[in-house]
């Protein structure tokens, strides 16, 4: 990860937690833990935030472990379907990262120091993000489709063929693909974010869709349920996994003489916020998520069916 490629954002005095204390007060008492992510174990730090302590891996050493994975893709994987919060490490977690590289890993992670520019991930994330690198790979690898996937796609009448995802235990399908001309289906619309929105992505890119229409943080998706009922009875639908044209260009294989690809973590932001400011960031994010809703319902009255008009 290249520095030109971070941004930092400029906090006055010491973050605090929720309680006062600062956030790397158990790294200044030299706590952290181990996680397996895989088949390899990771060193994490402590860091309490307003909702608790919380697990963060420092993303250097999980970009260095998982050099496997980051081999099998193109970069721009990262670039258009990941989404990865990340943070700047105090002088305190700095300075126990370089001690547990030294002292409990023997160096494996370079002779290079900690600084303050290096970043942490949640836990959480770093989980998501293996756990979606494999499942993907295997997908293109494999090309099979089946009704237990998290993602695939669907082929309507033998023609059309339409990404989807599971989200909340329902397949959903994004909604740029159709013309709704009901306002029953319309109320129906629900805007799809995180890490089943990546997955919803990387069909697309798989797909060759342009980025335009799926580059935002949110994309407006309806549950297949509510899909077939805009349909004649009789329709079909089916599993698929569209071989004839994915873009197979996404993959680079796994080779030695390949350069690791290293994730563009997203900017880095300060981790610790009153909870005033939390508040507000989650009321604009409401507000936010209902003005997008109103859009992408407004859009679909304008835009051009690009896959199957509902009649």
């Amino acid at each position: 990860m290249s520095k030109k490629d971070l941004q930092i954002n400029s906090v006055a005095g010491e973050a605090k937690s929720s309680s006062g204390g600062p956030c790397d007060e158990q790294s200044r008492m030299g706590r952290f833990g181990w996680a397996k992510v895989g088949k390899v174990y990771l060193p994490y730090i402590y860091r309490q935030t307003s909702t608790g302590s919380e697990k963060y891996f420092s993303a250097r050493m999980f970009e260095l472990k998982l050099g496997t994975y980051l081999n099998y893709f193109q970069p721009e994987i990262y670039a258009s379907c990941v989404y990865m919060p990340s943070y700047y490490i105090t002088d305190a977690e700095a300075r126990l990262f370089n001690e547990v590289n030294a002292k409990h890993c023997d160096g494996q992670f370079g002779c290079d120091k900690f600084k303050k520019k290096d970043l942490v991930v949640r836990l959480g994330d770093a989980f998501s993000l293996q756990q979606f690198l494999n499942a993907c790979y295997r997908k293109l690898k494999t090309g099979s489709s089946k009704s237990s996937d998290k993602f695939g796609f669907i082929r309507i009448n033998k023609e059309s063929v339409i990404p989807y995802t599971v989200h909340n235990k329902e397949r959903v399908l994004p909604l740029f693909y159709f013309r709704i001309e009901t306002e029953n289906l319309e109320t129906k619309t629900v805007l799809l974010n995180g890490w089943d929105l990546a997955y919803l992505k990387f069909c697309c890119k798989v797909q060759g869709v342009a980025n335009e229409y799926y580059s935002g943080q949110n994309v407006a998706v309806m549950s297949l349920t509510d899909i077939k009922s805009g349909f004649p009875n009789g329709t079909e639908f089916e599993d698929y996994w569209p071989s004839e044209y994915v873009d197979n260009s996404l993959l680079i294989g796994n080779r030695a003489n390949v350069k690791v690809n290293f994730v563009k973590w997203n900017t880095p932001t300060p981790l610790v916020r009153s909870a005033a400011d939390q508040n507000a960031n989650l009321m604009s994010l409401a507000d936010y998520q209902k003005q997008q809703r109103v859009a992408a319902v407004a859009a679909l009255h304008t835009q051009p069916a690009k896959r199957t008009r509902w009649d």
